[in-house]
């Protein structure tokens, strides 16, 4: 019943084709699919929370966005994006306009070819590896910190014990 179920809402969603018959591997799939998808946002949403609204005294609302965020986190994995190529009459594609500015038009022989110019390309391995630098330096600046004030200072009471030195503020 439930597998049926699964099967009827993604063929909606066309995720998969409509006369695709019921087998495990299907299902197994679709159901990393969606434990992965669940997982991301459950996550982004739950860092948004800890970021934001731990350590405020709003618990009424603190409640309900918990309870939203698992509703949320449940609905969104089977929301489809469509996108949209424009594919030349060479037949290799090319990216929508609205990514990419198309710089010239021209006609040879009766095949019309389109040149693209890039404007902007976002290497996210850069990005993360920036967020990954910050990171560290934040976290290299906090561990410096804390270490400047574990020295021991002129004011501080240095009693014997046994073999130990202890430190009294």
């Amino acid at each position: 019943m439930l597998l049926t179920v699964i099967l009827q809402i993604t063929q909606k969603a066309h995720i998969l084709p409509i006369n695709q018959t019921i087998n495990r591997s299907n299902i197994y799939i679709l159901m990393q699919n969606f434990i992965i998808n669940f997982s991301i946002c459950l996550f982004s949403l739950w860092l948004v929370y800890k970021l934001l609204l731990e350590n405020t005294s709003w618990h009424y609302f603190k409640r309900f966005y918990l309870l939203g965020s698992l509703i949320v986190s449940a609905v969104i994995p089977f929301l489809v994006v469509r996108t949209v190529m424009i594919t030349s009459v060479i037949g290799s594609p090319v990216p929508a306009p609205a990514m990419e500015t198309a710089a010239a038009t021209s006609t040879i022989e009766g095949l019309e070819t389109i040149a693209v110019q890039t404007d902007f390309v976002m290497n996210w391995g850069d990005v993360l590896l920036a967020v990954y630098l910050i990171g560290v330096l934040i976290m290299g600046i906090r561990f410096g910190r804390n270490l400047y004030r574990l020295r021991i200072k002129t004011t501080d009471q240095l009693d014997r014990y046994e073999s130990y030195t202890l430190v009294l503020r």
